[in-house]
């Protein structure tokens, strides 16, 4: 974990060198009904694919609210740092094998989006968190 603050700002890094949520996370969810509960989170976000890639792994994970540990206490840190964000300003980056999940809140303009890396893969997983301070 790595910290940083900078002209007002909070910078948080997270890094974690496991497989990776676009691996676990389907691992996460074996018993069918959770299975049918993550297609359906893949479908609604792309509806169109029929083949889901590491990027689409992240945005599912964030909405399914869940953690490779199966504690009903955890996995809700994505959306929470989420939630930081649109209630106030900053960018939340996640980088996770093979994808990127990127949501920022700059003066009111929300931007959210998804990469997908099809020739480089991170190793891991890496958060980058940055949220506006007051210092005064």
């Amino acid at each position: 974990m790595f910290y940083r603050e900078d002209r007002n700002t909070a910078f948080v890094g997270f890094c974690d060198l496991g497989v990776g949520i676009p691996k676990t996370l389907p691992l996460t969810t074996q018993n069918a009904g959770e299975q049918g509960k993550l297609r359906q989170i893949l479908i609604a976000l792309s509806p169109k694919k029929q083949h889901f890639n590491d990027a689409d792994y992240i945005r599912a994970a964030i909405e399914l609210k869940r953690s490779r540990t199966g504690q009903n206490n955890r996995g809700k840190g994505l959306l929470d740092m989420i939630n930081v964000i649109k209630n106030n300003t900053g960018s939340l980056h996640i980088l996770s094998n093979k994808g990127l999940y990127v949501y920022q809140c700059y003066n009111e303009q929300k931007q959210e989006y998804t990469k997908y890396y099809r020739h480089h893969s991170i190793g891991g997983t890496l958060i980058l968190w940055s949220i506006p301070i007051n210092t005064t």
